[in-house]
């Protein structure tokens, strides 16, 4: 983790302050989320590292792959002779707070036009902007940006309207809230959860216990494939991480052909949000997802159905029926 200085820095922060921020959070979530399968490892240059322009100047332009990439190289190039780059697989640049960067982009370089530094391609990194700062923004923003680099898209729609509309604050892909799983669709994809934790149905019925995604035994999922490239998805969540959050059941849609920004995950609530506070609707969308009781899928096109039979001490068992 490298701190970049820019001349045109509108507040004076310490580097200490934005590591605390951004780092323990996500340590702590990822030893959580991954049931321990996953460490990261932050090693830091703890002092500001002066850029050669403001941030204002063009050359710092994280939305463009080019400036983004040279942002990225000029960082590097200022710790090249002290710190040995061979080590590390990914580089974090934390911005001073300035006019120029607002947001925290990911870079993912193709094989050959990454960073060289200490015989080694340096393709990975993630510069952290203004957004950090905000009340939900620090180390959710590096779980965020980090599960790029993991090859996970956005959840979130790229629109100006209504954007978490898609999958809410189900998993943080999408909208970045404390205590927030990943689904177990990405769980099993990033390899903290077994693919045989997962029950994928194409015919036939029977019944299945479906275990908390907060623990790390038992099944998680029921898979409903509904074609060549979609699929339904049954999972037992809970809204936060506490124990008195209600434990119910979250029904989502997965598109492999849907591009990210555009919903490639749907959740499909099961009542409106209308009913729940105001704060709730604006900044937890989808807070009523969850099933609790009945039937959760019923999908006559597709011969999918599930059914809570009844409440166990570890989630659900649920009838599914193909």
């Amino acid at each position: 983790m490298l701190f970049a200085h820019f001349p045109d820095t509108t507040v004076e922060e310490t580097t200490q302050s934005l590591y605390d921020r951004l780092v323990p959070g996500a340590l702590d979530y990822y030893r959580r989320a991954s049931y321990g399968r996953l460490t990261l490892k932050v090693d830091r240059v703890d002092r500001w590292l002066p850029t050669d322009r403001t941030s204002t100047s063009g050359d710092y332009d994280c939305s463009r792959f080019d400036t983004h990439r040279r942002y990225v190289a000029e960082i590097i190039g200022k710790v090249d002779n002290e710190v040995d780059l061979s080590d590390y697989d990914v580089v974090y640049v934390v911005g001073s707070r300035a006019p120029g960067v607002p947001n925290s982009p990911t870079l993912l370089c193709p094989a050959g036009e990454g960073v060289r530094a200490d015989g080694r391609e340096i393709r990975f990194a993630v510069t952290f902007g203004n957004d950090i700062r905000g009340r939900d923004w620090g180390w959710q923003t590096l779980v965020h940006e980090t599960g790029h680099l993991f090859g996970l898209p956005d959840l979130y729609l790229y629109e100006k309207t209504n954007w978490h509309r898609a999958s809410g604050a189900w998993d943080p892909m999408g909208l970045q809230m404390p205590g927030c799983h990943h689904l177990v669709w990405h769980k099993i994809k990033l390899g903290w959860l077994r693919e045989d934790q997962a029950v994928v149905l194409r015919e036939g019925s029977g019944s299945v216990d479906l275990t908390s995604v907060e623990t790390a035994d038992g099944t998680k999922a029921v898979v409903l494939p509904i074609g060549a490239h979609e699929a339904y998805v049954v999972e037992a969540r809970r809204h936060g991480v506490g124990d008195d959050d209600p434990l119910g059941l979250l029904l989502y849609r997965v598109s492999s052909e849907t591009a990210r920004g555009e919903g490639p995950i749907r959740v499909l609530p099961a009542r409106p949000d209308d009913g729940n506070p105001a704060w709730k609707r604006l900044f937890e969308v989808l807070y009523s997802a969850l099933w609790f009781d009945g039937t959760v899928l019923d999908d006559t096109e597709h011969r999918a159905k599930v059914v809570i039979e009844r409440r166990t001490d570890e989630g659900f068992r649920v009838r599914v029926e193909r």
